[in-house]
C-alpha cells in the first residue's frame, strides 16, 4: 500500500499488511430509501451515511454484523438507568444460559455414568450366564468321558448327558 497525501507529490510505502481507505460519505450517492447493493462495502457506506435518519433497519440489514451494529446504536441511545437495566438483564440472561449449560453437562455426565454402570451390570450378568453354560457343558463332557470309560453305549450317554452322539464320538 502507498500512503498518499494530496499536498505531497511523492507516494511513500506505508505497509503491506495495513490498508487505509478514505471515504467521504457526503459524496456517496445512496438515497434515503435503501437500494439493492451488490456488496457489503456499499451497505456499510449507506448505513454510515444514513444511520442518524434511519428508524428500524431494512430487512437486508437485520442480519449478522449489521444486526449487532444496530443493537449497539440502540444501546447508545439509552439513558444511564436504561443502560444499567439492560446490563442487568444481559447478566441475568447469561446466568440463565450458564445454569442451563451446566445442567446439560451434568446431565450428560450422569447419563454416561449411569449407562456405563448399566453396561457393566449387563456385561457381568451375561458373563455369569455364559460361564454357567460353559461349566455345564464341561461337566456334561466330563460325565460323558467317565461313562465312555465305564463302557456305556453312546446312545445311553447321549440320553443322560444331553450331548449329541457326534460330540461324544469326538471325546
Amino acid at each position: 500500500m502507498f500512503y498518499h497525501n494530496e499536498n505531497d507529490s511523492e507516494n511513500k510505502f506505508f505497509s503491506e499488511k495495513f490498508t487505509l481507505i478514505y471515504i467521504e460519505l457526503n459524496k456517496f450517492a445512496a438515497r434515503n430509501k435503501m437500494p439493492e447493493f451488490s456488496d457489503e462495502l456499499q451497505k456499510w457506506l449507506y448505513v454510515m451515511k444514513n444511520v442518524s435518519n434511519m428508524g428500524e433497519p431494512e430487512v437486508s440489514l437485520q442480519e449478522g454484523v449489521f444486526r449487532k451494529f444496530f443493537e449497539s446504536c440502540k444501546y447508545s441511545k439509552l439513558d444511564v438507568m436504561e443502560k444499567e437495566d439492560y446490563r442487568k438483564s444481559v447478566l441475568d440472561y447469561e446466568d440463565v444460559q450458564d445454569a442451563v449449560s451446566y445442567a446439560q453437562e451434568r446431565g450428560m455426565a450422569e447419563g454416561v455414568e449411569r449407562g456405563r454402570l448399566e453396561g457393566l451390570r449387563e456385561g457381568r450378568e451375561e458373563g455369569i450366564c455364559e460361564g454357567r453354560r460353559e461349566g455345564r457343558q464341561e461337566k456334561q463332557m466330563e460325565i460323558a468321558r467317565t461313562m465312555l470309560d465305564c463302557k456305556f453305549d453312546i446312545s445311553t450317554i447321549a440320553k443322560l448327558t444331553g450331548l449329541s452322539e457326534k460330540e461324544i464320538l469326538v471325546l
